[in-house]
């Protein structure tokens, strides 16, 4: 074999082994690729979520009776401690601070009984973002999974989740709750809502209220809007601001669609209603 005829051999056999190299860490490559598959829950067809009464107070912060039928109140010895929002037959979505409680669902007025078909149930469950910090608010997230489930009605109703890779701009969203609307003001007694006029994204996880800040973040609960077929999609949990009344220090929300996966694969065995 010549010289020339002994090179052009080991050139061939050089590609073929960089050719099969090559080959074997594209097929590595792809076998490492992760396969994500969205978590399935059940549905019910006969419920709806995100249904809300045409009653409104216009130009007023009391809400109307039974207007936000997702709307929960979390009490802790008693007293209100949170807000949270229903998001299917037993679970209830709220911050990650405002998980060891006692849920009131269509709950109006704090002080008045007998104004609203009261639903009490007690928490079996409480499940808190695995990376959720407490000094900085990073996923702010928690949901609590009700002692027995709810028979879903006119005044019980869930709220519905957002898509998932949505983005609003959320001028037109309204914050429900029993906070107050002054600085140092003592709590609300009855259901209030309020519109958050502008919220811009801060990253993947929260979105925040530039013009809104006369709230007591603590007590107010979902953040809500509505979508093309009028139906209110939960699009924020309220996290945490600087007291109130801070125009240079606005109020935080969790952003719901950030969580959608982290929400489904803790809800599996819950009934959603459709949107």
């Amino acid at each position: 074999m010549t010289s020339t005829h002994l090179m052009s051999v080991l050139l061939l056999v050089s590609l073929t082994v960089a050719l099969m190299a090559s080959q074997k860490d594209q097929s590595t490559t792809t076998s490492e690729l992760p396969f994500i598959v969205e978590p399935r829950v059940k549905c019910n067809n006969w419920c709806r979520c995100g249904q809300k009464m045409k009653a409104r107070i216009v130009g007023g912060q009391e809400a109307a009776v039974g207007a936000w039928a997702w709307q929960a109140a979390l009490l802790l010895n008693g007293r209100l401690f949170c807000g949270g929002s229903l998001i299917n037959d037993r679970y209830i979505l709220t911050a990650a601070h405002s998980s060891d409680v006692t849920i009131h669902l269509s709950e109006h007025s704090l002080n008045t009984s007998g104004e609203t078909p009261l639903v009490v149930r007690n928490v079996s469950t409480i499940i808190i973002h695995g990376q959720y910090s407490s000094s900085t608010m990073i996923n702010d997230i928690a949901l609590l999974k009700l002692s027995t489930p709810l028979q879903v009605n006119a005044t019980v109703m869930p709220v519905c989740l957002p898509p998932r890779r949505r983005k609003y701009s959320w001028k037109n969203a309204t914050v429900t709750g029993w906070g107050t609307t002054s600085y140092g003001g003592s709590i609300s007694d009855v259901l209030r809502e309020v519109n958050v006029t502008e919220c811009h994204h801060a990253g993947n996880d929260v979105c925040w209220d530039q013009r809104q800040g006369r709230l007591s973040r603590r007590l107010w609960g979902p953040l809500v809007l509505t979508d093309r077929r009028g139906n209110y999609d939960q699009i924020g949990v309220v996290s945490w601001g600087y007291g109130c009344g801070y125009a240079s220090f606005p109020g935080v929300y969790t952003r719901v669609n950030s969580y959608l996966r982290w929400i489904k694969d803790h809800t599996r065995d819950a009934v959603y209603c459709k949107a």
